[in-house]
């Protein structure tokens, strides 16, 4: 049993089987190791009911209207009965009731407009009048049908990034033709990424990589690329179809520098590996 925000306060069954699954809490990913749930963006800590990082500093601005809510680290608008983030950005509830309303008004905009007409309302204060009304009306329906599909539409874009990474790992989509803020959205630079750090021992090298292993031993530390992927987030390689390309500032041998690393990821293969001083 959990409490709202996530904390154990019950054990019953078998533990041991309990233990060996790692979606929990709401169905979120838990790190066995830290104890934190992963969101699809962010880690979030159950025991303080906070996000690890701040979310896109947009969002709240654009979808939240309270003082409590510029809180750039607050997990589900601080309301963890009645909202929830599969997402790690702003609570699907409040996305769907946000969007929902967008859409509602501007659609009864047009409707009221379209009833006033045939109703032969023309007189200039009634007209705007009667048009408001119904934007109003179809905009608060359109807010809460938004508001309690909300979480099942987050749920649905995850699945859909999953279904996107994959695509992209089997070479059909051209991971340049998604937007980046499409890519974060729907967790697909995520997927990749993880799938990635999990199977770097596994990775290949092209020709070119090859013939620079003997003169950069680094190479041939899975450890290594693991670090560097972790340690900064990727963009589409303009170069490749699948490609992915890191860029991170570290040292090797005591010399500060710059890390470069490109990765096909529908093949599996490391294309460039270069560290610069």
């Amino acid at each position: 049993m959990y409490d709202a925000w996530g904390n154990i306060t019950s054990v019953s069954g078998d533990e041991q089987l309990a233990e060996s699954n790692p979606f929990r809490y709401r169905g979120y990913y838990q790190d066995s190791e830290s104890g934190f749930f992963y969101l699809q963006s962010r880690y979030y800590d159950g025991v303080v009911g906070r996000f690890l990082n701040a979310d896109h500093i947009g969002i709240p601005i654009l979808t939240q209207g309270q003082i409590l809510n510029a809180n750039l680290f607050t997990y589900a608008v601080n309301n963890p009965v009645n909202y929830i983030d599969h997402s790690g950005h702003v609570a699907a509830n409040v996305v769907g009731a946000v969007i929902g309303a967008i859409i509602g008004v501007v659609g009864g905009i047009f409707l009221g407009n379209w009833l006033a007409d045939v109703l032969n309302i023309q007189d200039w204060f009634w007209r705007p009048v009667f048009v408001g009304a119904v934007a109003a009306l179809v905009g608060a329906t359109a807010a809460a049908i938004g508001y309690f599909i909300g979480p099942y539409i987050a749920k649905m874009a995850v699945k859909l990034g999953e279904y996107v990474a994959h695509l992209i790992t089997k070479g059909k989509i051209s991971i340049g033709r998604i937007s980046a803020s499409a890519r974060d959205a729907m967790g697909i630079t995520k997927n990749l990424v993880n799938n990635l750090i999990k199977n770097a021992s596994n990775l290949k090298y092209s020709k070119t990589a090859l013939n620079h292993m003997s003169s950069r031993p680094y190479m041939k530390s899975t450890i290594t690329i693991q670090n560097i992927m972790k340690a900064g987030k990727p963009v589409a390689d303009s170069s490749l179809k699948s490609g992915l390309k890191w860029v991170v500032k570290g040292a090797f041998n005591g010399k500060s520098g710059t890390w470069e690393l490109v990765v096909d990821v529908a093949t599996n293969t490391i294309v460039h590996y270069l560290f610069r001083s």
